[in-house]
């Protein structure tokens, strides 16, 4: 009885990953639920996909880069300072060493472009986004006539 449970239990365990899809799957479901959580202001669904040590670092062209903590982060959403607003989403590469995820992110809305490095952690919960570093890109404005 003990060896068949543990057997069972065993390839269970075995299988299971298998049906929550390849690491590349999870990471981009991860930053498709996280632009998802900012367009929307939704800060509880964000504050599940963030790593406690999450950050942003934030960027025009031309200009210095700004460095959010995730605590930042958050009450700026919550206070409309950032986000709303729906972005189509593109991914370029993903690269997995490990335990670390990386990922090329376009999101693109109508006044701006956003060009993404996201970083992501794995946990036992899964990916965690630890860093999002975007060069935000304002929309060209029709030339005057």
């Amino acid at each position: 009885m003990w060896l068949e449970l543990i057997t069972t239990v065993g390839l269970l365990g075995m299988t299971l990953p298998a049906f929550a899809g390849s690491d590349e799957d999870q990471i981009k479901k991860t930053i498709s639920a996280f632009a998802a959580g900012g367009d929307k202001r939704d800060v509880a669904a964000l504050e599940k996909l963030l790593d406690p040590s999450f950050r942003v670092i934030f960027a025009f062209p031309g200009k210095d880069a700004s460095l959010l903590s995730r605590a930042d982060y958050l009450t700026m959403l919550k206070e409309g300072k950032i986000g709303g607003g729906e972005r189509k989403l593109s991914f370029g590469q993903v690269h997995i060493s490990g335990a670390i995820g990386h990922a090329r992110v376009k999101m693109v809305r109508e006044d701006a472009r956003f060009d993404a490095e996201v970083t992501l952690v794995r946990d036992v919960s899964g990916w965690r986004i630890i860093q999002d570093a975007t060069l935000m890109i304002p929309a060209q404005s029709p030339p005057s006539k």
